[in-house]
């Protein structure tokens, strides 16, 4: 299940960009959505022969892809927050060029996650040199508003891509019943998901930790993907997480 509308890809010449340009041409052909690729740019011929490279190469790989490309001027994080109003999914490199580079407050990937209407995936190149393989979704479980969607998303990419999902909860030891409190948080968070999608794999990872950011970038660290709603580690994932991050409203 996931909403309606296009998939929208921010687009600039780093390695990054061009991961985020394949999974935003994946996630359209799945849904059956048009992609929208788009650059915000000072050399607009530059930028178009870029965008109409990449569509080239979607339209071999999925030759009944829709694909638009806009170039234009203006902030790329305006622009693409712009587009997200729309929008069923938002993919952008999680570093970059100029400025869609990520890493530093105030960045495309930081005011997106920030701002966006639409799920937001910022996407991390897989690194030729790692020493460990990747697999599996995960998704951060608090009390903010943005949980149940960010579950919702979450098992949707986990069955997506065939892999399993670790739901991850942090809980304070201390008085009283802290274990059975996450417990509980954990379970009325995933609902009746797991019935849904009986094809993907669940783990429950409970972790006494009192740093919530801590906690869910262990679990994430070998993971494809890790998933959360707008909540207060957010902004941490974002910034430090080592693979792709979706910041789910």
């Amino acid at each position: 299940m996931y909403a309606s509308g296009p998939v929208v890809v921010g687009v600039d010449g780093s390695p990054e960009s061009r991961a985020a340009v394949d999974l935003a041409g994946w996630e359209a052909h799945r849904r059956r959505s048009p992609l929208y690729l788009v650059q915000a740019a000072a050399d607009p011929q530059r930028a178009r022969e870029r965008l109409e490279g990449h569509a080239w190469r979607l339209h071999d790989r999925y030759p009944e892809l829709c694909t638009t490309t806009t170039v234009g001027p203006g902030d790329p994080g305006t622009v693409l927050v712009d587009r997200s109003r729309t929008a069923a999914l938002v993919v952008v490199g999680a570093r970059g060029l100029g400025s869609f580079h990520s890493m530093l407050p105030g960045s495309v990937a930081v005011h997106l996650a920030r701002h966006s209407q639409a799920p937001v995936v910022l996407v991390r190149r897989p690194v030729w040199y790692a020493t460990r393989a990747r697999s599996g979704v995960v998704v951060w479980i608090d009390e903010s508003a943005g949980t149940s969607s960010a579950v919702e998303f979450a098992y949707d990419e986990a069955a997506a891509h065939g892999t399993d999902l670790t739901a991850v909860c942090a809980w304070t030891p201390g008085p009283g019943d802290p274990h059975g409190a996450a417990d509980r948080l954990l379970g009325s968070a995933l609902g009746g998901w797991p019935d849904k999608y009986p094809q993907v794999e669940l783990f429950r990872r409970i972790e006494p930790d009192r740093n919530p950011l801590r906690a869910v970038l262990e679990a994430a660290a070998d993971a494809d993907l890790v998933v959360c709603g707008d909540g207060p580690v957010a902004a941490g994932l974002v910034e430090h997480a080592e693979t792709s991050v979706a910041v789910v409203r």
